[in-house]
């Protein structure tokens, strides 16, 4: 399973979600039924355009911080990127 956090629509293969709490609520969820999570993709806007609804990137990475999940920043911002390494978290292209 693959999600894609995102105002804009996700591509094919991925569940898109536009909110912190949506993407913590379906994790939450597919962990529960023993399913992979192949990727998290996210982008660096949610940080200003959806802080009511789970909080900020931030909030999501402390939330994945515990778990090993590979995370990818598909849009460009530097200090996203480095966050996620921050958090301990692993990174793909």
């Amino acid at each position: 399973m693959r999600i894609w956090l995102d105002v804009n629509k996700a591509p094919e293969g991925y569940i898109g979600l536009d909110t912190v709490n949506k993407v913590k609520n379906c994790l939450i969820y597919y962990e529960q039924k023993n399913e992979p999570i192949e990727e998290i993709s996210i982008a660096a806007e949610i940080e200003y355009n959806r802080q009511a609804d789970g909080g900020n990137i931030t909030k999501l990475l402390e939330f994945l911080s515990n778990r090993n999940y590979p995370i990818h920043i598909h849009t460009e911002d530097n200090s996203i990127r480095l966050l996620v390494k921050t958090y301990g978290l692993t990174m793909i292209n």
